[in-house]
């Protein structure tokens, strides 16, 4: 219905999904908001009254402020230009959604809000859409003490993107590495995109393992914290036992 009304596209795939996992809230708080078009779906479905739609760089909340009063809601969705969750007063019931950025932006941004926020462990829900090393992001959530509360997967020009979405609580120093790889929730709900996305993660790490490989064969130190190859070969087997399994369902 929205995406009909004048000069407000429908949200493409990706943002439909992140939006499917943000619950009804006081306020949302879109950080790497781009063009706030999610910010601005989800104040006229009425998922929540007002915005904040952040961004680091002006030209993109530029572009939010046009849309924001394209749409008739100058007075409901507030702009904010400042590097992750700084520019905002968090409140308890707001719901955080961060997307679009890297794994290693994204866990940043949420260890500096666990240590300069006191707010933030009431907010009503944290969802994520990492743009790439969703792995390494779920390791980094359980080690800093998030607990996953639900997963999705959208496809959008032949690319799977996980949705993550999270809440504090308390650290899992040694996280299972086949929840970091494939997700919790995504294993145990398996939604009809998990095939295709369990395997290219696998093609992933199957990489990094060859390249690992090649650089230790080449007389170069493996470096602190990285996966150890031996580890990442026996992760691949049981991403396949997985599989398999699922195949046989």
């Amino acid at each position: 219905m929205i995406g009909r009304l004048p000069g407000i596209p429908e949200l493409s795939p990706r943002l439909r999904g992140t939006a499917g996992l943000v619950p009804a809230c006081d306020r949302l708080v879109d950080v790497g908001c781009d063009h706030a078009w999610l910010a601005i779906h989800l104040v006229l479905e009425g998922r929540c009254p007002v915005a904040v739609a952040s961004d680091l760089r002006e030209a993109p909340a530029a572009r939010a402020r046009h849309n924001i009063v394209r749409a008739g809601l100058e007075g409901r969705i507030q702009v904010e230009v400042a590097p992750g969750l700084a520019g905002v007063c968090l409140q308890p019931g707001d719901s955080v959604v961060i997307g679009g950025l890297g794994a290693v932006e994204i866990a940043e941004i949420l260890r500096a809000a666990l240590v300069g926020l006191p707010s933030f462990p009431s907010v009503a829900a944290v969802v994520l859409q990492p743009q790439k090393s969703a792995p390494l992001l779920r390791n980094s959530l359980y080690r800093m003490g998030f607990h996953f509360v639900d997963e999705a997967l959208a496809e959008e020009r032949g690319r799977i993107h996980p949705i993550l979405s999270v809440l504090p609580g308390e650290p899992v120093p040694e996280p299972d590495p086949l929840d970091c790889l494939l997700g919790p929730i995504l294993r145990r709900k398996r939604p009809a995109l998990f095939g295709r996305y369990a395997l290219r993660e696998m093609t992933l790490l199957a990489r990094r393992i060859h390249g690992m490989e090649s650089a230790s064969s080449s007389g170069a130190g493996r470096r602190p914290g990285e996966l150890d190859p031996a580890e990442g070969r026996r992760l691949l087997r049981l991403a396949k036992e997985l599989l398999e399994e699922e195949g046989r369902a």
